[in-house]
């Protein structure tokens, strides 16, 4: 597995900005650490953290051609929001630059920056891992959530998904990603139905 993670590490570096790069590997990092808290397999969650951002390279006039060639199924959000796209196509730069073919890891890669409904723990950790890494922020907001990533990842989840919504609401009103508006709801819901909010 260490090979494979150098073989990967080493066309990251190549594809991706300096910055991009280095977020990469906070990411991949910070999942391996919440994947050892929540006892899921480290080098699953190190692997998908590696490979999350994978089709960042691409650039916004050519991401829309591109998903397309790849039959990439594009929303009308994704039409008006062409840089949600690099998920979804980082699972196909997944299969055929990388040779992954764990469903488990490419959802992870396809909702990182969504989420969706009753997400996988995998699809947790990299969603949370993206927003918490080192390289990010270092407000007080964020370190509260660094913190409650450790000690209760449903809470963690619907609190970064309500600055989302906020934040989203605020920039574009009311055009917001169906998914990410399903996932707000569902931890919303969850978190009220075990008392954390």
């Amino acid at each position: 597995m260490i090979d494979r993670f150098k073989e990967i590490d080493e066309k990251l570096k190549i594809a991706l900005t300096p910055a991009r790069y280095y977020h990469t590997l906070g990411v991949a990092y910070t999942a391996a650490a919440i994947a050892m808290k929540y006892d899921y397999a480290i080098e699953r969650a190190f692997l998908a953290g590696l490979l999350h951002d994978c089709a960042k390279c691409v650039n916004q006039e050519d991401i829309l051609l591109i998903s397309r060639q790849h039959n990439i199924d594009i929303s009308q959000y994704e039409r008006a929001h062409p840089d949600m796209l690099h998920a979804k196509l980082g699972v196909v730069y997944a299969k055929k630059i990388y040779n992954i073919h764990d469903e488990a890891v490419l959802n992870a890669i396809k909702y990182h920056t969504t989420g969706t409904e009753d997400m996988t723990l995998l699809e947790k950790i990299i969603f949370i891992a993206d927003f918490i890494e080192p390289n990010r922020s270092a407000d007080i907001a964020t370190s509260k959530l660094r913190m409650m990533a450790f000690d209760n990842i449903d809470l963690t989840m619907y609190t970064i998904l309500k600055e989302t919504m906020a934040y989203l609401n605020t920039k574009f009103g009311e055009d917001i990603e169906e998914n990410t508006a399903m996932a707000y709801k569902h931890y919303q819901k969850l978190c009220e139905r075990n008392g954390y909010i």
